[in-house]
């Protein structure tokens, strides 16, 4: 998101929310936070690993796609895990998208936009909506930091929040 920042019409551009010194480029907690996303990934190996051992007979309801959505969401947490912490620890820098922070962006958001089809065909449309609600307020709150001490608790609060969204989106209706 670009933001123009200064004084009526400055042309100087921002890239984040927040503003920041020359030292707060990165923060470990922000990146140790990418690792809420793991009990996400393992549940959904999980539950993949038990419908293929102990599901019922083959044409239940669903049943098929949930065995491609499953292990298909489980790489995708995975490897948000990676992206996560290239971008918000290991390549961050102030007023500046790094290639991983692009990049994790897709990612997450087509990660979030088939975890939420994949609970919408097991869950109600209203616990569904709580749980993509939730989220969007975790986020939103992330991004409209205004200060770098204030962005590193909101992340984290956003990483814990996505991810356990995530972990209980994998283990409920299954």
């Amino acid at each position: 998101i670009w933001l123009k920042v200064g004084a009526r019409g400055a042309s100087a551009k921002r890239h984040f929310l927040f503003s920041c010194t020359l030292a707060d480029d990165s923060h470990f907690a922000v990146g140790l936070s990418s690792l809420c996303f793991a009990p996400a990934a393992t549940a959904f190996w999980a539950v993949w690993t038990c419908l293929l051992i102990y599901a019922g007979p083959a044409g239940v309801q669903g049943l098929e796609l949930q065995l491609m959505l499953y292990p298909l969401l489980g790489v995708m947490y995975t490897t948000v895990i990676g992206t996560s912490y290239c971008a918000d620890y290991l390549f961050i820098r102030c007023h500046h998208r790094s290639w991983y922070g692009r990049v994790d962006i897709r990612l997450a958001s087509l990660t979030l936009l088939i975890s939420i089809a994949d609970f919408a065909l097991r869950g109600s449309l209203l616990e569904t909506f709580l749980l993509v609600f939730v989220a969007a307020v975790a986020f939103c709150s992330s991004g409209a930091s205004s200060s770098f001490e204030q962005w590193v608790r909101r992340h984290i609060l956003w990483h814990v929040v996505a991810g356990a969204d995530a972990t209980y989106g994998a283990l409920r209706l299954m």
